[in-house]
């Protein structure tokens, strides 16, 4: 019997203004690892695309590690046509500075980055998405009056199968507070959860929506 294939993104990226500094943000991984955990212990096949992270992962994950969001989107785009379910779990900086300098930048009283959008992963897989895929992406937000706004648009331009809603308090911490958002507007609210407890979640409602897209 063929084995279903999980490709999940986990941890920062880092976009480089010079050989040692460079913008990132406060992901540790932890999410993204357990998921990929779990679902590997359910026999799917898993290809995990991690930015730097201190974490380990079981043999039986093929891991890539990368820094930056070009190298991340390298990655996926070889993978994704042969994937079945993809959850993009990575927090991907936005933004890259035009310019990387090849030496050390000396200190300065002023100096300016000039930044442009990185490349947009979930998007381009959106874009390119078979109907029996299922893609599954995160949005996590600060502005709490707006959040299950923005989460519904990100849902929708990215033609996603499910998101979830979460705050920064997800950074490097061992738990999470989701908020399930389905492609048929349907929203599933969990209070505080471990985030080996989100996985096994996760791994039930990812199991029954690509159940559906394959009947």
């Amino acid at each position: 019997m063929r084995k279903n294939t999980l490709l999940i993104t986990a941890g920062p990226t880092r976009e480089y203004i010079d050989p040692v500094r460079f913008i990132s943000n406060l992901s540790s991984g932890k999410l993204g690892y357990e998921i990929a955990e779990e679902f590997s212990k359910h026999n799917y096949n898993v290809i995990l695309i991690s930015g730097p992270t201190n974490l380990k992962v079981s043999k039986k994950i093929n891991l890539y590690n990368v820094e930056t969001a070009d190298e991340m989107f390298k990655y996926v785009r070889k993978y994704f046509p042969i994937c079945d379910v993809f959850i993009s779990v990575a927090a991907v900086c936005d933004f890259k500075p035009v310019k990387v300098s090849k030496q050390k930048i000396k200190k300065k009283k002023e100096y300016i980055i000039k930044l442009v959008p990185t490349v947009d992963i979930l998007k381009y897989c959106g874009t390119i998405k078979k109907n029996r895929q299922i893609l599954v992406g995160f949005a996590l937000e600060t502005d709490k009056r707006k959040a299950l706004l923005y989460a519904e648009e990100k849902l929708k331009e990215k033609n996603l199968d499910l998101i979830i809603l979460n705050s920064p308090d997800t950074f490097a911490n061992d738990f999470i507070k989701p908020k399930f958002i389905y492609k048929d507007s349907k929203i599933e609210n969990y209070k505080c959860l471990t985030k080996k407890r989100f996985a096994k979640i996760l791994y039930k409602i990812v199991t029954k929506l690509l159940n559906r897209a394959h009947e």
